[in-house]
C-alpha cells in the first residue's frame, strides 16, 4: 500500500491526472453544488498548485469572470501580479498549516478600499494528506469603513475631549471605583490634576452632590439626563457654580457600571443672572428695592401683620423743589442728590424695615410692627429731619428739604391702597407748606381725587383752549394815562364760572402743564400786540408772566424771539414779569436765565417784590428794568405807617438801581394819592380798571385820546 509521501510524490509528476482527480473528489456531490451556489458568500476550491476547480455563483458576480475562464487558470493568469503573489502566500500559509486560517484580503485594484474576509481551509483526503485548498470570501468593505470611521470619531472625540473648555469624565462604579478618564479640562474647573482625580476615587464626591448620588441608586435616574447646575468645591476651597449632565452607564441587567458626566463652569453666567435678577428688583442709581419689589414687601408685612395683630406704615417722601436742582446744577447734581437722600434714609430705619426708591424723586419706607398713626407720625418726623439739610452741588451749598405722607393699614388692607393713601397724605403736606409729614386721612383722598380730576380737566382744556387772555391797564400815578398793560391768563370753563387762576396755576405749575400753558399766553399777548399796533393804538409795554417752569425748558429765548419776529414787534414793547421768590430759589440759574432774555432787547421786571428774602447783593447782579409792588404793601398806605415805609424804601433803592417801580393791586383814591406822594410813578389795580377782554381795552385806551 503506498504511503501518504509516496502519493504526494506521484501527484508532482502526474499533475494533469491529480487535477481532474481533485475535480472529480469536488463535483462528486451535484447537491452541494447546488447549495454552493446559493451562498452570499464567494466560494472557491484550488489544488495544490493553486489552479482553480471550482468557483461558484457569487464569486463570478464579485469579479466579473465567469466560470469557464476560472476554472483550470491559477491567481497569476487571472490577476495582477502582486495581487495574485498575496493570495498564494495565504495559501501556502493554509498548506503549511493543515488548519483553517482567516485573511483579510484586499481587491485586486491597489487604489480600491474593497476588502474580503477570507476563510480558508486544507481539504483532506480519507488518509489525512491535503488535496485541494477550499476558500469562502465575504465582502467586508461596509464593515472596514464602518470600523474606519468609528476609529477617525474615537480620534476626534478624543481631541475634542482633550482640547474641551468642559471637564469631560467617566467614573467606573462596579469593581474597583475609580476614574477611567478625565480630561484636562479637569484641572482648570476643579483645581485637581488629572492624576489626583485617578489617584483618589473618593474625588468624585467633590464634583456630584450626594442628590444625584442618591437619584443614581433611585428611581430619579432619567433626571439625570437633564442639565444640573451646582456648587461645588475647588481644590483650594473656593466655589463655582457647575453645570453638569450626567449619564449612566448599564449592564444588560440594569446595574450600573460607570456615570460618565460633562462639566462646564457657569460661574460668570449665574453672577450675571444674578446680578440681573437684583436689577430687575432693584433701582439702578441708589440699590434700594424698585417699585415692584416694594410691593411685594409691603403684601408680605400685611400678611405677617395679619397673624401677629400688628400694623404696617407706608411713608412716602417726596423732595421739595427738587427739579430746580436738575434744571439749575443738571441731572447729574440731581443723581447725586438721590444717592445722597437714599444713604441718609438707610441710616435713619431699622434693619428690619423697607426703604426704597419709588421713583423720581420719591422714596418710601415701610415699617411693621407700628402701635398706631402717632407712633408712624414721630417715625415720620424723624425721616424728615434725616434728609433736611445742605448739599455741596457745583461748589454751591443746597439745602434739601422734603414732604412726606403717612398710610397705617393692617390685614384689610393692600399694598396699593395704602401707596395710593401714601400719596394723597403727601400732596396734603405739600399743599400745606411743604417740609412737613401728614398722616392720610379721608379728606386727603378727595383731595388727591379732586386734583386729579382738575389736572385731567386742565389738560382737556388746553386741548379745547377754554382759556382767555386779559389785559389790565397800567397806568401813569400822575395824570391817570394808560402806559401799558399785563396780559392775565383766564380759564373758561363751558357752562361754569371762570376759575380763578388761584386755583389752576399752582397745579399747572406743579404738574408742568404751565410750560405749554405759557406758551399759549405769549403767542397771544404778542400777536394782540400786533393788531392793536395795525389798528394804530401803539402801547408802550405788555407784559407777560413768566414761570420758573418756562425759564428752565431750555428754549424759551428761541420761542421768544420767533413770537416777536412772526409779529414784526419791537421787543422792547414786551415786559416779562417773574416772581421774586421763583427768582431767589436759585439765583446764579436766574441771572443766567434773565441775561438771555435780556439780549433778546425785551424788558424784565421783579413780580411780587417785598415777599421774598431776595438780597441787594443778588438783586443788582439781576438784569432787571423794573420792581412791581406786591399788594400786600399797598393794601395799608394812607393808613398803615409801615406799609408807607416799605414802599418808600423800595422807591428809592429802585430809584438808586436804575430801575422804575409799579404798584399792585390799587384799589383806593387814598392809596393812589399815597403812591403819588412816596414818588412811586405806575401803578395797576380795579382803581383804574378791572382786567378787560382786547377790544374792551382797546376802547378804553381810545377814550383818553
Amino acid at each position: 500500500m503506498a504511503t501518504a509521501a509516496s502519493r504526494a510524490n506521484e501527484s508532482l509528476f502526474d499533475r494533469p491526472s491529480e487535477s481532474e482527480r481533485v475535480r472529480a473528489l469536488v463535483d462528486s456531490g451535484g447537491a452541494l453544488r447546488d447549495l454552493v451556489d446559493a451562498t452570499s458568500a464567494a466560494i472557491y476550491v484550488k489544488d495544490l498548485e493553486g489552479r482553480y476547480v471550482l468557483v461558484n455563483r457569487r464569486y463570478e458576480e464579485l469579479t466579473g469572470l465567469r466560470r469557464e475562464d476560472v476554472v483550470g487558470k491559477t491567481d497569476i493568469d487571472l490577476w495582477p501580479a502582486s495581487f495574485a503573489a498575496a493570495l498564494r502566500v495565504n495559501d501556502l500559509r493554509v498548506l503549511d498549516a493543515l488548519a483553517p486560517l482567516e485573511f483579510e484580503e484586499q481587491g485586486p485594484d491597489p487604489n480600491s478600499a474593497v476588502t474580503f474576509l477570507a476563510f480558508k481551509f486544507p481539504l483532506l483526503d480519507d488518509d489525512g494528506v491535503p488535496y485541494a485548498i477550499a476558500g469562502i470570501s465575504t465582502d467586508i468593505t461596509r464593515r472596514k469603513i464602518a470600523e474606519h470611521r468609528l476609529r477617525e470619531s474615537e480620534e476626534r472625540f478624543r481631541v475634542l475631549a482633550e482640547n474641551a473648555q468642559d471637564f469631560i469624565f467617566r467614573y467606573r462604579l462596579k469593581g474597583q471605583p475609580g476614574f477611567d478618564y478625565v480630561s484636562p479640562a479637569c484641572e482648570a474647573i476643579t483645581g485637581y490634576s488629572v492624576d489626583e482625580l485617578y489617584g483618589d476615587p473618593r474625588l468624585i464626591f467633590n464634583l456630584i452632590e450626594a442628590m444625584h448620588v442618591q437619584m443614581m441608586r433611585g428611581e430619579g435616574r432619567a433626571g439625570l439626563r437633564q442639565a444640573w447646575e451646582v456648587e461645588v468645591a475647588r481644590k483650594d476651597g473656593s466655589t463655582i457654580w457647575v453645570e453638569q449632565r450626567l449619564s449612566l452607564i448599564t449592564d444588560p441587567s440594569g446595574d450600573i457600571e460607570a456615570v460618565e458626566g460633562i462639566a462646564r463652569d457657569v460661574t460668570t453666567r449665574k453672577q450675571v443672572e444674578t446680578q440681573l435678577a437684583h436689577q430687575a428688583l432693584h433701582d439702578a442709581l441708589t440699590g434700594l428695592p424698585n417699585r415692584r419689589l416694594l410691593i411685594d414687601r409691603i403684601g408680605q408685612a400685611l400678611a405677617r401683620s395679619s397673624r401677629e395683630g400688628s400694623h404696617v406704615a407706608v411713608l412716602l417722601l417726596d423732595l421739595d423743589r427738587f427739579k430746580l436742582v436738575n434744571d439749575s446744577w443738571g441731572h447729574s447734581a440731581g443723581d447725586t442728590v438721590l444717592v445722597e437722600v437714599a444713604d441718609r434714609l438707610r441710616n435713619a430705619v431699622r434693619g428690619a424695615d423697607t426703604v426704597a426708591r419709588f421713583g423720581g424723586d420719591e422714596f418710601v419706607v415701610v415699617r411693621e410692627g407700628v402701635g398706631g398713626a402717632w407712633e408712624a407720625a414721630r417715625f415720620g418726623e424723624r425721616l424728615v429731619n434725616a434728609v433736611a439739610g445742605s448739599l455741596p452741588i457745583g461748589g454751591e451749598e443746597v439745602f434739601v428739604t422734603a414732604s412726606l405722607g403717612i398710610a397705617v393699614g393692617g390685614e384689610d388692607d393692600t399694598a396699593e391702597a395704602l401707596l395710593r393713601d401714601a400719596d394723597a397724605a403727601m400732596y396734603s403736606a405739600k399743599e400745606r407748606g411743604r417740609g412737613r409729614v401728614e398722616l392720610f386721612d379721608a379728606e386727603a383722598r378727595i383731595r388727591a381725587e379732586s386734583r386729579l380730576v382738575a389736572e385731567a380737566a386742565l389738560r382737556r382744556a388746553l386741548e379745547r383752549q377754554e382759556f382767555v387772555v386779559l389785559y389790565q391797564p397800567i397806568v401813569s400815578v400822575g395824570d391817570g394815562r394808560i402806559v401799558g398793560a399785563e396780559a392775565l391768563v383766564r380759564w373758561d370753563v363751558p357752562g361754569h364760572d371762570r376759575v380763578s387762576p388761584t386755583d389752576f396755576i399752582p397745579l399747572a405749575e406743579e404738574t408742568g402743564l404751565i410750560v405749554p400753558l405759557g406758551q399759549w399766553v405769549l403767542d397771544e399777548a404778542c400777536d394782540q400786540l400786533r393788531r392793536w399796533k395795525d389798528a394804530g393804538l401803539d402801547l408802550a409795554s405788555l407784559s407777560v408772566n413768566v414761570s420758573a417752569r418756562q425759564l428752565s425748558a431750555g428754549d424759551f429765548s428761541a420761542a421768544v424771539s420767533h413770537a416777536l419776529r412772526r409779529n414784526d414787534l419791537s421787543p422792547s414793547a414786551l415786559s416779562f414779569e417773574i416772581t421774586e421768590s421763583v427768582l431767589m430759589e436759585d439765583v446764579e440759574f436766574s441771572i443766567e436765565s434773565l441775561v438771555g432774555l435780556k439780549a433778546l432787547g425785551v424788558r424784565l421786571a421783579v413780580d411780587d417784590f417785598g415777599t421774598g428774602y431776595s438780597s441787594l447783593a443778588y438783586l443788582k447782579r439781576l438784569p432787571l428794568d423794573s420792581l412791581k409792588v406786591d399788594r400786600a404793601f399797598v393794601d395799608g398806605l394812607g393808613t398803615d405807617p409801615n406799609d408807607s415805609a416799605i414802599v418808600a424804601a423800595i422807591v428809592a433803592m429802585a430809584g438808586a438801581l436804575g430801575l422804575s417801580v409799579t404798584a399792585e393791586g390799587v384799589e383806593t383814591e387814598r392809596q393812589r394819592d399815597e403812591l403819588r406822594l412816596l414818588g412811586c410813578r405806575y401803578a395797576q389795580g380795579y382803581l383804574f380798571a378791572r382786567p378787560l377782554p382786547a377790544d374792551d381795552f382797546a376802547r378804553l385806551v381810545a377814550e383818553q385820546t
